[in-house]
């Protein structure tokens, strides 16, 4: 594999049914990433589930669940990429997600973020989309704008 310009970092917690559908999308970005599913503790086919794609990911697994923001952190310390995406098991994410990201990145961008669509599978309706009322435009902003938002004070 050629040096990933990007690591994209899987939490997953007993979701074996969406998990190949997080995985694929996030393989099939058009610039080379690096994938590495954290599994604590899951007893369903979670393992079976990331085993299926062999060598293309890095599954990471521990006996316990501390929840998805340990699975990040882990995942983050399992990264080899200077770039690091997180994500959830139930995300899929457009095949030029993570080129458009590395993008916007330069010498004064700490990370980027982008609105998300909620998206009814069987049906592909869009059914809402997260963050745009406060982030309309793509677009830098200043951090204590972010960190308004992001506190939970």
């Amino acid at each position: 594999m050629k040096q990933a310009k990007a690591s994209i970092v899987i939490p997953t917690y007993n979701r074996a049914h969406l998990l190949p559908k997080a995985i694929q999308t996030s393989l099939n970005q058009t610039v080379e990433c690096e994938v590495i599913v954290v599994d604590h503790g899951s007893s369903d086919d979670t393992p079976k589930v990331a085993g299926s794609f062999g060598e293309a990911i890095t599954y990471v697994r521990r006996e316990r669940d501390f929840g998805p923001h340990f699975c990040w952190l882990e995942g983050v310390l399992h990264a080899s990429s200077e770039f690091v995406h997180l994500q959830f098991d139930d995300d899929w994410i457009e095949e030029t997600f993570i080129e458009e990201c590395l993008q916007r990145f330069d010498p004064e961008t700490g990370f980027v973020f982008s609105a998300a669509r909620i998206v009814l599978e069987n049906t592909k309706q869009v059914i809402d989309i997260q963050f745009d009322d406060w982030l309309p435009e793509t677009g830098s902003y200043p951090v204590g704008m972010l960190e308004k938002r992001f506190s939970p004070l």
